[in-house]
């Protein structure tokens, strides 16, 4: 079903605007122009990816030959050189990775209880981080939770004192123990 909306403008002329159809498919409160700008950006990031793509392939190619030609003309030292920075280069990466994960390593094993670190420093980074997350949580989580003859079931004395005077009066009185003064 087609409505199309009639309004008086400014100057008295009608303005017809253009029928909207309450049967079209919408996407998350999207219009359909929105849903087409949508696919159309999809397919346009779909077509950059294959290019880059094929600017690296090209760019290896380009490479290798540049390689190959050097060996004919028996330029092996410019080789030899450029492997060199490649391999430094790959070595200080290597060098910064090894020093980040000691270090991140050591700061997740030291929120471990002592017992628990040899156990879990064999760990790969991703794993030991998950446990440490995972063991976090649940330190956070877990509250003692005082059985109804400790404390009157309360997590103090002061706070069972506060809230059941009476009871913490006649627990005190029956145990023979410190009885906290209250008022009431």
């Amino acid at each position: 079903m087609e409505q199309a909306d009639i309004k008086p403008d400014v100057n008295g002329q009608s303005e017809q605007k253009p029928a909207v159809s309450n049967d079209s498919p919408i996407e998350n409160g999207a219009t359909p122009e929105v849903l087409a700008l949508r696919s159309r950006i999809k397919e346009e990031a779909d077509k950059r990816r294959a290019s880059d793509l094929r600017v690296s392939e090209y760019e290896s190619l380009a490479e290798k030959s540049r390689q190959s030609d050097l060996e004919k003309k028996g330029e092996y030292e410019t080789l030899l050189a450029e492997e060199r920075t490649r391999r430094e280069k790959a070595e200080t990466k290597a060098d910064e990775w090894t020093k980040y994960e000691t270090s991140k390593r050591l700061s997740l094993l030291e929120k471990l209880p002592e017992d628990q670190r040899e156990t879990y420093s064999g760990l790969s980074l991703e794993a030991l981080d998950t446990h440490v997350n995972n063991f976090s949580q649940q330190t956070q989580t877990k509250k003692t939770v005082n059985t109804p003859s400790e404390m009157g079931g309360f997590d103090s004395h002061v706070e069972w004192a506060q809230r059941d005077p009476a009871g913490y009066k006649a627990e005190m009185r029956k145990s023979k123990g410190i009885v906290i003064g209250y008022s009431g």
